[in-house]
């Protein structure tokens, strides 16, 4: 199993755009920590021909976690038209993984962290206050367990 988080940290702060850097975490038997982070200016460039999004992406506001989701890169898809113009497509049958019951499992132990896991000691630290400790605050969270 992989364990991955998104996390916004403070680490720059450029204005206009605001100072979250998005991080990638990961958790493996090979590897534990941050990968990569965006520019707070990823998020804020679409302001740059769009005032009204000014202070509205994620570099400025807190990301929000209501589902899970899956996303794809580079399926391979096909598309053809009917006798009549309507244009259909199709991609293959997607394979996953399964138990004995049949059963895939995509996700597990999902956790919503507050800014106070790991974002607020680090914008202290930066601001001149006490390091870090640097691991997640699990009690700034929540986590629906399965049953």
């Amino acid at each position: 199993m992989l364990g991955l988080a998104w996390m916004a940290l403070p680490f720059m702060n450029k204005p206009p755009s605001g100072d979250k850097s998005w991080t990638l975490f990961l958790n493996a038997a090979n590897f534990k920590g941050p990968l990569a982070f965006w520019l707070p200016e990823t998020w804020s460039r679409i302001a740059s021909n769009y005032p009204v999004d000014a202070g509205r992406g994620l570099d400025a506001r807190p990301g929000l976690m209501r589902s899970g989701a899956m996303e794809f890169n580079k399926v391979p898809w096909f598309e053809s038209s009917d006798a009549k113009g309507i244009v259909y497509s199709k991609i293959p049958k997607l394979h996953f993984p399964v138990d004995e019951q049949g059963n895939t499992l995509l996700m597990e132990n999902v956790t919503a962290l507050s800014p106070d896991a790991l974002y607020a000691s680090v914008k202290s630290w930066f601001n001149g206050g006490s390091p870090t400790a640097g691991a997640f605050d699990a009690r700034s969270g929540w986590t629906r367990l399965s049953s």
